[in-house]
């Protein structure tokens, strides 16, 4: 009698957990602000664009899987809702313990990013930099979320005396007030944030790179897309292999510009 009764509802259940399990469309999140790789879209706000997004739908396309590139907020936010499992894909992150407790990468990478100090232009001649030591007595200045690999971010948790910032512009405004003497970033959005800034001929990189780090999507672990982690994976491989992530860079520092309309790059 109970068995017969209940029949309907474990039905009702059992079709509920498989539409959990599925994964038709995957949400995917990246830092705003990280051109070529992952920008906010301008002529629609509420997504991002970039050639993080172009690997990911050309991988997708082929299991009729699609890609929702939405701009959640700064790169803090978009860690936190792929911790949440809001989102889940994320693009364009390095590798560190912190984001392996909630995110499974996908390897290889699919880029490597040179970390640089950014410094004022008026100081780069007598900025000297050589080892990470250089700079335990500097205060520097860089982006909520940011990390610059695992190794990097223990030396600045020990030694460091670094402050976060919401915005690019945030950073740059600490830099030339003189309340930082160096700001680090990724080398190419950080270029790209001085030219939309026009303060390219003000601050500068330095030549000697921090580190140099592989970028790389993860999915969250609360995510039932993480079942695609193999097959994106293994696409992922194939592109860079035939070197397909390197030669979108210019194409997607084009398609930035044109959204941010900036003849100069």
């Amino acid at each position: 009698m109970y068995i017969t009764n209940s029949a309907p509802y474990i039905l009702y259940f059992a079709v509920s957990a498989s539409i959990a399990g599925e994964c038709t469309t995957i949400k995917m999140a990246g830092d705003i602000e990280y051109p070529p790789v992952t920008w906010q879209y301008q002529q629609d706000k509420t997504k991002i664009r970039g050639l993080a997004l172009a690997l990911a739908e050309k991988a997708f396309a082929e299991i009729n899987v699609k890609i929702d590139p939405l701009h959640v907020g700064d790169w803090a936010k978009a860690q936190l809702d792929t911790k949440q499992g809001k989102v889940d894909l994320l693009a364009g992150a390095y590798i560190n313990e912190e984001r392996k407790v909630y995110m499974d990468y996908v390897h290889p990478p699919f880029l490597t990013d040179p970390v640089v100090l950014f410094i004022p232009s008026k100081k780069a001649y007598n900025f000297k930099f050589s080892q990470w030591q250089d700079l335990v007595s500097l205060k520097g200045v860089t982006t909520a979320g940011s990390s610059f690999g695992q190794e990097f971010d223990r030396f600045t948790e020990q030694h460091l005396d670094i402050e976060y910032k919401a915005q690019m512009d945030d950073t740059f405004q600490q830099l030339l007030s003189g309340n930082a003497d160096y700001l680090i970033h990724g080398l190419y959005p950080g270029l790209a944030s001085l030219t939309k800034a026009k303060l390219s001929m003000q601050i500068t990189p330095h030549p000697k790179y921090v580190t140099e780090e592989g970028l790389y999507f993860g999915f969250s672990k609360k995510s039932p897309c993480k079942k695609h982690l193999n097959f994106f994976s293994k696409k992922i491989n194939q592109y860079v292999k035939q070197k397909l992530p390197n030669s979108l860079v210019k194409k997607h520092f084009e398609l930035w510009k044109e959204d941010f309309h900036l003849k100069e790059f």
